[in-house]
């Protein structure tokens, strides 16, 4: 376990974590996750960054949630509206009605606030997330010199679609040859420069990203992401992965198709991304505030009960389902 002598240490490094949730009644786009209301899906989304934002600040990092409907998360959630920093922007990205992941999409929104602002340095995150180390020291390389960070997912993609099709994708939303790398949306970090420049790269080409969509191999942010990445490395810019660094790591909590490592093997990273453990984390959110150590020991110790909370969460959501049609 961390101490706060460690977290004092970290909180040097002039970082500011930022995750979103972006909000429509009509558009209930939970992803790996079954809930039966849309305030449902708003209170285990709040829950989430109110997790997250404990396990930062048990090491002194600052996070703020970035959303469109602040009084509906303190409606769903008064808890993490109380101690979240939650601030409203404005999300006017254009997303075809009914597209998969349609919240996802806003992304380049958080893009446009975060390469207008004057930190110094940002990680834009996802919100089912854990921090549950301090961050290594080679963070503060990056966060002094300014160099951004991404996190390649390439290998743990490719096994979930036909050969080359994440390449392919990726050639068609460019209109040239691509080296096919593809970038998790969960971790994102730079300057506000590199955020200005991936919303350039974004726009240039989102409105292609859109016309593809019928015939794409993933939708969501990651696909014009992983496009505008590719752009900004083709004009030079430098963008380390985060992954290899130590400081983000994707874990999926059952069984996949590309090959994962045991849990152990995550546990030294800064930072994990767990999907399909939005429910374990609305668990761990009722622990209270978190000591250095306390997210990863928690998140040990109900990890196994992942299957059962979502079983449960299937059968509350066909109930609900049969009532509102009774009624």
């Amino acid at each position: 376990m961390g101490s706060r002598h460690e977290a004092g240490a970290i909180a040097m490094m002039d970082i500011q974590f930022y995750g979103f949730l972006h909000l429509r009644d009509s558009q209930q786009s939970t992803v790996n996750v079954q809930v039966s209301s849309f305030l449902d899906q708003v209170r285990i989304y709040a829950s989430n960054a109110l997790t997250v934002s404990r396990s930062l600040a048990a090491y002194d990092l600052p996070f703020t949630l970035l959303t469109n409907q602040p009084e509906l998360i303190r409606t769903a959630h008064p808890e993490a509206a109380n101690e979240v920093n939650v601030v409203e922007i404005p999300f006017s990205t254009h997303v075809p009605e009914g597209v998969r992941f349609f919240s996802g999409h806003y992304k380049l929104d958080v893009f446009r606030y975060l390469g207008q602002h004057t930190h110094r340095y940002m990680a834009a995150i996802d919100l089912d997330m854990l921090a549950i180390n301090p961050p290594p020291e080679s963070l503060r390389y990056y966060v002094e010199n300014g160099v951004a960070l991404a996190y390649d997912i390439t290998a743990q993609v490719a096994p979930s679609t036909t050969p080359d099709a994440l390449r392919n994708q990726l050639e068609d939303i460019l209109g040239r040859p691509s080296p096919g790398r593809w970038s998790g949306g969960e971790f994102l970090a730079g300057p506000p420069e590199f955020f200005s420049a991936l919303t350039r790269a974004s726009e240039s080409i989102y409105e292609r990203y859109l016309e593809l969509i019928p015939s794409a191999a993933r939708v969501g942010n990651e696909p014009y992401q992983a496009a505008a990445l590719d752009i900004l490395r083709h004009e030079g810019y430098r963008i380390d992965d985060a992954g290899t660094l130590g400081l983000v790591a994707r874990y999926w909590n059952m069984p996949t198709k590309h090959h994962q490592a045991p849990f152990r093997t995550f546990a030294h990273h800064f930072m994990l991304h767990l999907p399909v453990d939005k429910f374990i984390l609305e668990k761990i959110s009722r622990r209270g505030r978190l000591a250095p150590g306390d997210a990863l020991r928690h998140y040990r110790h109900l990890k196994w009960q992942w299957l059962a909370l979502e079983l449960a969460a299937r059968v509350r959501k066909a109930l609900h389902t049969s009532k509102a049609k009774r009624g």
